[in-house]
């Protein structure tokens, strides 16, 4: 139940129990803070979908958990200051689409969604990750695992299309976005591009005609 409140909700609640004049709970910050790193934890599977056990619960989860909601704070406080992600240059020729594709995924990897994780994973090319696959960091699991649908994915998906849209409505790929227009599907978008620049017929037109894909 701990994954439905709010971070505020928690802190509203240790103030309350500390204040209440009948019976106050002397909690202490830092046991509010492993309160927050628990509800971090258990709130982030549940976005991803994965089962929570109550024997992964431990002491020393807890408070790496609460380390690392810490240092995610501070990281965005200090992104905050400083420069924002570099947008990528416009797609205007067909030429520079591998250039151009990793440029975005750079920079939507630069981007966070609802629940902090990069808007990278909108376009991600898998829908659904092999179930054998290893992950290197818990951003790039989350990247891979959070679902597709809902009403976080829905708003992210709209923010990325906007980027698209901006980036590629003046160039070869027009025709490729624009169906999506209407329901501002970014993913659907993307993956248009992707079909199109990265398919069969293209490449084999392309190096037909003697151009470097």
């Amino acid at each position: 139940m701990i994954g439905l409140l709010l971070e505020d909700d928690i802190t509203k609640m240790c103030k309350t129990l500390r204040t209440r004049q009948l019976n106050p709970v002397p909690l202490t910050l830092l046991q509010e803070k492993l309160l927050l790193g628990l509800r971090f934890w258990i709130a982030g599977r549940q976005r991803l979908q994965l089962t929570i056990a109550p024997a992964d619960v431990t002491p020393v989860l807890i408070f790496s958990q609460a380390n690392i909601r810490t240092h995610m704070i501070e990281d965005e406080a200090r992104a905050d200051k400083e420069l924002t992600a570099k947008m990528p240059d416009k797609f205007k020729n067909p030429s520079n689409w591998k250039v151009f594709a990793e440029a975005m995924e750079t920079y939507l990897g630069q981007l966070k969604g609802t629940g902090h994780i990069p808007l990278r994973y909108v376009i991600r090319r898998l829908a659904l990750p092999p179930q054998d696959a290893q992950y290197q960091t818990e951003q790039e699991q989350s990247i891979a695992l959070v679902p597709l649908t809902g009403p976080d994915y829905q708003r992210d998906n709209v923010r990325v299309y906007g980027i698209i849209k901006q980036l590629v409505l003046e160039g070869p790929g027009r025709s490729y976005i624009m169906p999506f227009d209407n329901t501002s599907d970014g993913r659907a978008a993307w993956l248009s591009l992707l079909g199109h620049f990265e398919g069969d017929s293209y490449c084999n037109r392309n190096h037909t005609n003697g151009k470097a894909f």
